[in-house]
């Protein structure tokens, strides 16, 4: 999404807890064990299935040395069922918030129609520890928007603090599925002192424009606030945007997700 414009394409179909993630334990970059098993079928090839399973033994070994923290209002994702894979599967989620630099000792067996695959996963989850008193709260002035309604985002902080506002387009090409929409040229100015609502002026606007042709998609406002001024560019991979996030010390920031629905009217 960008100001007067954003796009839109997922469907729905977990229900989770809000999500506001950081890990919760503090831990250096180490070797962790995980463990990955997908049913074969005719649907899914053999090669695509061990590879799922491949990244639910790395998710196994992300959540051992941080993984997420689920709260707050209802979110929707969706599962890696089925014989197309889902862009947003839990493991993306997890990965959002560590990253894993080196497999070893990786082991693949087909068994009674299972692939299991086991593995040794270098997992980096950041650095150092969260800041319990460094915090906000983040809501949408919707969860549910048709084409053209506009969107307004209202912050409450703990502290005075830097934000950074991104939508994440799952579905679009790879090189750019993040983009900032705040600041922007027409609000430079992110510090934030006390509750706001953004846009705070009246000349440009979030405006859903979507690109998907699906009667329901959606994606996802990203928010990042940091206790000094951080600079970002317009534009990120999903790869490129974690290790930014997680080049920051967790005790100098807070990142918060909230995501949005498109439901265009079936005439």
């Amino acid at each position: 999404m960008m100001p007067e414009a954003v796009g839109l394409s997922l469907t729905f179909l977990k229900f989770f807890l809000d999500i506001a993630l950081q890990p919760q334990l503090e831990a250096d970059p180490e070797w962790m064990y995980g463990e990955g098993k997908y049913h074969l079928s005719a649907t899914l090839s053999e090669v695509e299935s061990c590879n799922r399973a491949e990244k639910r033994a790395k998710l196994s070994a992300l959540q051992k040395l941080g993984g997420e923290r689920l709260t707050g209002e209802t979110i929707l994702t969706c599962t890696d069922k089925g014989p197309v894979e889902c862009p947003i599967t839990e493991f993306t989620w997890s990965t959002i918030n560590g990253l894993i630099k080196g497999v070893k000792d990786k082991k693949v067996e087909k068994v009674n129609g299972v692939c299991k695959v086991s593995l040794q996963a270098y997992v980096d989850t950041g650095i150092g520890k969260a800041d319990p008193n460094f915090d906000l709260t983040v809501r949408l002035s919707k969860k549910f928007f048709e084409p053209n309604e506009k969107m307004h985002i209202t912050l409450n902080p703990t502290d005075s603090m830097y934000v950074s506002i991104f939508n994440w387009n799952p579905y679009a090409p790879p090189d750019n599925q993040i983009t900032r929409i705040f600041p922007n040229t027409y609000e430079s100015d992110n510090e934030v002192t006390s509750k706001i609502t953004i846009p705070r002026i009246s000349n440009y606007a979030f405006k859903i424009i979507p690109e998907s042709t699906k009667v329901q998609s959606t994606e996802y406002i990203q928010i990042v606030a940091t206790k000094n001024p951080i600079k970002f560019l317009d534009t990120y991979s999903l790869y490129e945007f974690r290790n930014k996030i997680l080049d920051i010390p967790k005790s100098e920031r807070r990142y918060v997700r909230k995501p949005y629905i498109i439901a265009r009217r079936i005439k």
